[in-house]
């Protein structure tokens, strides 16, 4: 009887435990890189990735430092 009893509790475990496993298996992660729409393109929405923080100046060689640490 004891031995049953503790079968099915093995076999219970084994049993969540790959359910676990498939879930976070067959998940996955989205690694697609984010596309923007024409909408985001324009007007107040528009990207400024090119354009140096404001407050900052460029040094000798065009980078954008801060008015402290350039020289």
């Amino acid at each position: 009887m004891r031995r049953e009893i503790l079968a099915l509790v093995v076999l219970a475990l084994v049993l969540v435990i790959a359910a676990v496993v498939y879930v976070f298996v067959n998940r996955g992660f989205d690694t697609t890189p984010v596309q923007r729409t024409e909408e985001q393109n324009t007007g107040v929405d528009a990207p400024s990735e090119t354009a140096p923080s404001p407050g900052t100046i460029e040094d000798a060689e065009g980078n954008p430092r801060l008015p402290d640490q350039a020289q």
